[in-house]
């Protein structure tokens, strides 16, 4: 099991969209960010959002938890660990600064059972405390905005559902229109097509946000 890849993924810098959704939560304190991607990228220091308005409802990159960390019994409270700790330096990989290299699957340093990905796998249910945390969110919210999602997740699916049921405006900004299908919409839909590294910004600044 190689841990080089992670590095590459880390070196990526945030958009200036991703650095107008951290000017807008920071301006305003009632909006909330849940994000699909385990990228990580709203906690770097040029997109950071504040953590009590930041949600990564599937992970994040680099972060494992203990197998039994949500085990009914004998939990182990092991979460967020960096497994690089357990890595060693291998020089195979030209390019790439120290990259790392695990003999084995990991195992966690307090019960030594196997670690998991922090990130929802395929066919996996979301976390309980998550998923509460996203849908009271959700529940609370006098709009909601999608960036960039295709709507075939639960949660988004959801979200549409909500906004439904509540006649909650959603705003869509994506590459076309066609990436949020709400059938037999209640709510006002109102779509912004283009690049987000471009419309979020633009967003921000009708904000009166710079």
């Amino acid at each position: 099991m190689t841990a080089f890849n992670w590095q590459a993924f880390e070196s990526a810098e945030p958009s200036p969209g991703h650095e107008a959704l951290a000017r807008i939560a920071q301006k305003y304190p009632s909006f909330c960010l849940i994000t699909q991607n385990i990228d990580n990228l709203h906690e770097h220091p040029n997109a950071l959002v504040p953590r009590a308005q930041y949600l990564p409802v599937h992970g994040r990159l680099g972060k494992f938890r203990c197998a039994t960390a949500s085990s009914a019994q004998n939990a182990c409270p092991v979460t967020d660990f960096d497994v690089r700790l357990l890595a060693t330096p291998e020089s195979n990989h030209p390019g790439i600064e120290t990259p790392l290299q695990l003999s084995a699957p990991p195992k966690c340093t307090m019960c030594n059972s196997f670690l998991l990905p922090e990130a929802l796998l395929f066919d996996e249910d979301y976390d309980a405390d998550v998923w509460e945390r996203a849908n009271r969110w959700l529940s609370e919210s006098t709009s909601i905005v999608f960036v960039g999602s295709s709507n075939s997740v639960g949660l988004t699916q959801h979200a549409t559902h909500l906004a439904k049921e509540k006649y909650i405006p959603l705003f869509n900004f994506n590459l076309s229109s066609a990436a949020l299908e709400v059938p037999n919409a209640l709510s006002p839909v109102f779509h912004v097509i283009g690049p987000a590294a471009v419309t979020l910004p633009s967003f921000a600044t009708r904000l009166g946000i710079t």
